[in-house]
């Protein structure tokens, strides 16, 4: 499913000519790494990321 969602949204993207989709990671990680190394002015971010090391909820 993730895969589908992340490809319709790439679609809806390219639509957009003011918009353009930089980056696609698979973890918490790479999502903060990416982030630094892009500076993007929107970041789209699946809330569950399993790897991360604190869990403040519990």
């Amino acid at each position: 499913m993730k895969g589908l969602v992340a490809a319709q949204l790439h679609t809806i993207l390219k639509e957009h000519k003011d918009m353009q989709a930089v980056g696609l990671t698979e973890d918490g990680q790479q999502d903060i790494a990416l982030c630094v190394e892009l500076s993007p002015q929107f970041v789209l971010v699946e809330p569950d990321m399993r790897d991360k090391k604190e869990k403040p909820d519990e």
